[in-house]
């Protein structure tokens, strides 16, 4: 999970709309699975971001894990 982590967070596109995803998107139509794992994504890439050492993704892989199976 690591590589494909650092692969989607050097994507500039990715990274900017997640910068610009609002936490009021919630109510525009979207599922609470896809809201939470964008919200996760969205920290984690900040945490990655403003941290020098280890981040551990334990959110983003509690949701991701959550979410398999839904669809």
């Amino acid at each position: 999970m690591n590589s494909t982590v650092q692969c989607l967070k050097s994507v500039p596109e990715l990274k900017s709309a997640l910068s610009n995803y609002s936490l009021s998107a919630r109510s525009n139509n979207v599922d609470q699975t896809s809201h939470m794992l964008t919200v996760a994504t969205r920290e984690l890439f900040g945490e990655l971001d403003s941290s020098v050492n280890a981040v551990s993704p334990t959110q983003f892989w509690m949701i991701n894990h959550s979410s398999e199976g839904v669809c």
